[in-house]
């Protein structure tokens, strides 16, 4: 057992250190390193056998490995169906397995897997596909966003970006949110997926401040927003961060099971995907470049008919206040 006493031995290597420094009461500077490890990731049920082993796939032409996995009998052949992205490279490309070591305790195991997974992240490009990989890895596994994704701006709407493991083993790129149609947005559901990284740098951190911008153009669109994103009367789907274009991929796929078709999608702010010049532009002014990008020109647009619906109140109060003085009624619109 030597080899797996080398082999498990702590090592300050696969350790997370932080280095900072405290003020005692006197004002004396003391430097303190935190020194941070991660426990094995696999699940240890207490099995008695000691015939479990570690393997990976990889696949045969890059010699690129994608998953690390362990277990006994036939496990390193059967389908995983909670590995979906290893079972997707396993069916786009010929690949093989090998075992790390055999004839282990399910303690051993669990402990070489862990171990297998930061040689990989930490000496080697692969990227793998297992969900959960130690924390004290140097890389995080491949469902982070691709490395060749556009990077975050402020007030330019991100995309429906593509993880590594999409970019690299399956060439797939970015997808831009659609224009903003206001006739799209008058059944909305919100998708509230959390902000939290360098996606702030949109809203240059300050999400507030667009939130009630957009909520009161949703406000003057007459615009509702709907529980269900499959709503038979939704109109657009709204994000507040970005996306992963496999999930959005998937709720397309479901909508058009639900309702026979797909659901045009936006981001939460006022100037997303719209020209620049909309920006600056008074509510007034908004709606009348709106119209003239409606396409029926016998129609009002949405938000050309909330002005409208607004102008019809506003001459309706006046009215009522300067009929008796039989004043003339002067509206001025904002």
């Amino acid at each position: 057992m030597g080899i797996f006493k080398k082999l498990f031995k702590k090592n300050k290597e696969n350790n997370k250190s932080w280095e900072t420094s405290v003020f005692t009461e006197n004002d004396e500077e003391l430097s303190v390193i935190f020194y941070v490890s991660s426990s094995p990731v696999g699940t240890y049920t207490r099995s008695k056998f000691e015939d479990f082993y570690v393997y990976e796939w990889y696949i045969e032409e890059t010699k690129e490995i994608f998953y690390v996995g362990k277990g006994r009998g036939k496990r390193y052949k059967e389908i995983h169906r909670n590995a979906y992205e290893a079972e997707k490279i396993r069916n786009a490309y010929k690949t093989n397995y090998r075992f790390v070591a055999k004839k282990l305790t399910e303690e051993e195991a669990i402990e070489l897997e862990s171990q297998e997974m930061l040689r990989i992240l930490n000496e080697t490009k692969d990227r793998l596909t297992n969900r959960i990989v130690p924390f004290t890895a140097e890389r995080d596994n491949g469902y982070g966003r691709g490395f060749n994704m556009p990077k975050y701006e402020f007030e330019k709407a991100p995309v429906l970006f593509v993880t590594e493991i999409d970019e690299h083993y399956f060439g797939k790129c970015e997808r831009s949110f659609d224009e903003v149609e206001m006739n799209n947005l008058k059944y909305v559901h919100i998708f509230d997926n959390g902000l939290w990284g360098d996606v702030l740098k949109v809203y240059d951190g300050n999400v507030g401040k667009y939130y009630a911008e957009t909520e009161e153009l949703l406000r003057r669109n007459a615009t509702k927003i709907l529980k269900s994103r499959y709503a038979k009367s939704i109109t657009a789907w709204i994000y507040i961060g970005d996306e992963d274009l496999q999930n959005y991929e998937i709720n397309q796929k479901k909508a058009i099971e639900e309702l026979g078709r797909e659901v045009p999608v936006s981001m939460y702010a006022r100037w997303a995907n719209q020209p620049n010049i909309f920006k600056k532009m008074s509510f007034r002014q908004f709606c009348e470049v709106n119209q003239e990008l409606h396409k029926n020109e016998d129609t009002l647009c949405s938000s050309m008919g909330a002005l409208y619906f607004r102008f019809l109140r506003q001459i309706k109060k006046t009215y009522k206040k300067e009929k008796k003085q039989k004043n003339c009624i002067r509206i001025r619109l904002a």
